[in-house]
């Protein structure tokens, strides 16, 4: 009966070492995909960084960019409960990182639209400007052709007034020179 019960022992004992060393590997090989998809995220999350420090970055696809960045980090850090602390560590700093660059891309989204919006109101006001100045330059035209046109109608008036009354001068002095000699009388 010892030896049935050393074997039972034993073998009770290799169950639960092969139990354990299940359970081991499959934590080790779910930290290994983990660790495998935390570095295909980080290659994103890099892009995005790069991206973001552009001249002019295309908020848009870097939100969604960073959407998928977060969705994939939350889908990592699910199973943290079971990951080694190096693979925890490196995805709570991936988690920072990211959540720096929503906050850093939303600020600079922000500036980006209160700038585009002061440039479309000044462009808007010189659009006005512009028109009342044309407004103003046509009136300015317009009062300056009437003037020039009245200016010669009174020159000609005075042209014309001139003219008539020295040949009325000419024509009176004409026939009273040709009445003294015509007359007989």
């Amino acid at each position: 009966m010892t030896k049935h019960k050393h074997s039972v022992r034993r073998l009770i004992i290799a169950l639960v070492l092969g139990v354990v060393f299940l359970a081991g590997a499959a934590i080790a090989i779910l930290n290994w995909s983990v660790a495998r998809s935390y570095n295909a995220t980080a290659a994103l999350l890099r892009d995005d960084l790069i991206a973001a420090s552009a001249t002019n970055p295309n908020f848009d696809s870097l939100q969604k960019s960073q959407s998928q960045v977060t969705q994939q980090l939350k889908s990592e850090s699910s199973t943290h409960f079971i990951q080694f602390p190096r693979v925890r560590k490196t995805i709570a700093q991936g988690q920072r990182i990211n959540d720096d660059l929503n906050k850093n891309i939303a600020q600079m989204k922000a500036a980006a639209d209160a700038r585009l919006n002061q440039l479309t109101k000044q462009a808007e006001k010189n659009k006005q400007n512009q028109s009342q100045s044309t407004d103003t330059k046509n009136d300015e035209a317009q009062r300056t052709a009437e003037s020039n046109d009245q200016s010669k109608l009174n020159s000609l008036l005075n042209e014309n007034t001139v003219n008539n009354s020295s040949t009325a001068d000419s024509t009176t002095a004409t026939s009273n020179s040709s009445s003294n000699a015509t007359e007989p009388w």
